[in-house]
């Protein structure tokens, strides 16, 4: 990795970001980070990781996030395991991951072989609002390897500390966050669920290995952050969609405007073509300039098909 200082950042905050003192897998090893990333990122990364350059501004809300975890880690109640590394063994590989917080369940010291794993994370308010299926991913990779190493799980939970939270806005916004952590309880699955999707991503990362670069199989749709083509209804002239204005379909929202023009004299809608766009491979991909597919993509978020925006006055 190489380090860039765009905005020339002061040498004492530089040498901070760019401090890393997580202990990354050996060779043979995968984390259960590593697992539920992309096999196509997760290659990429591995094979030009000297050529990859980040600048340091990007790393901030990293730094902050390691503070955080160990702060948590120091204020860890006696009957927990804080940042405690797990392994196992699956296909020739070591599976490994690291939990935050393994607990005994609802606190009873002596209901050892009864625990819950709470992941910490640290996020801004609009990424903390709905349930990530990453999320579900990796705490039932945790589980799965606490299984394995005699502990038994019954609950998992991220805790997001809101980075970007109001107090202002919480005030006036009922639906906004009213404090600034968001505790949210994470689906475990069944043993089955857990074995077969463990070894479901440990073959698709080994079979990824034996791949050319361009021959890497194509992050989904889910895993590129896709947001679909939409159709905006706006008043002329107007910047932001009117309430309930905004379709994934152009017919709709053709007819939309046509029954509400029915009620005014006047028509001012127009529709306005809304693009859609691969908003990880755009703006949080490091391995973009080395992927065949980033390489096909424009400023304004497509690839082979039409990013041409129209407006269409109503």
């Amino acid at each position: 990795m190489q380090y860039t200082n765009k905005h020339n950042l002061p040498e004492a905050l530089v040498k901070a970001l760019v401090f890393d003192d997580y202990d990354y897998e050996k060779a043979g090893d995968i984390s259960a980070t590593g697992l539920i990333q992309p096999p196509r990122i997760g290659q990429l990364t591995k094979r030009h990781s000297k050529e990859i350059t980040e600048d340091v501004s990007d790393l901030i809300w990293r730094m902050a996030g390691s503070i955080g975890h160990k702060i948590i880690e120091r204020g860890a109640p006696f009957d927990t395991f804080s940042e405690e590394r797990l392994s196992t063994q699956l296909h020739g590989w070591t599976i490994t991951g690291k939990v935050d917080l393994m607990r005994t369940h609802n606190g009873y010291a002596h209901q050892r072989d009864k625990y819950a794993i709470e992941d910490f994370k640290f996020r801004s308010v609009w990424a903390a609002k709905d349930a990530k299926p990453e999320d579900e991913a990796q705490l039932n990779i945790y589980a799965t390897l606490a299984r394995h190493n005699r502990f038994e799980i019954e609950l998992l939970r991220i805790i997001s500390v809101l980075r970007d939270w109001s107090k202002l806005r919480a005030s006036r916004e009922p639906d906004y966050p009213q404090v600034g952590v968001v505790v949210r309880e994470v689906p475990l699955w069944s043993v089955e669920e857990q074995e077969a999707f463990l070894g479901q991503r440990v073959r698709a990362h080994q079979q990824a290995e034996k791949l050319a670069d361009d021959d890497l199989p194509l992050c989904t749709e889910e895993e590129r952050w896709h947001k679909p083509d939409v159709w905006a209804v706006k008043k002329k002239g107007g910047k932001r969609a009117i309430p309930g204005g905004l379709f994934t379909d152009e017919n709709a929202a053709a007819a939309y405007v046509a029954r509400n023009s029915v009620i005014e004299v006047k028509p001012t809608y127009e529709i306005e073509y809304r693009p859609g766009e691969d908003v990880r491979c755009l703006n949080y991909c490091a391995v973009k300039e080395f992927c065949s597919y980033g390489k096909t993509l424009t400023n304004g978020g497509g690839n082979s098909i039409d990013d041409t925006e129209g407006k269409t006055n109503v």
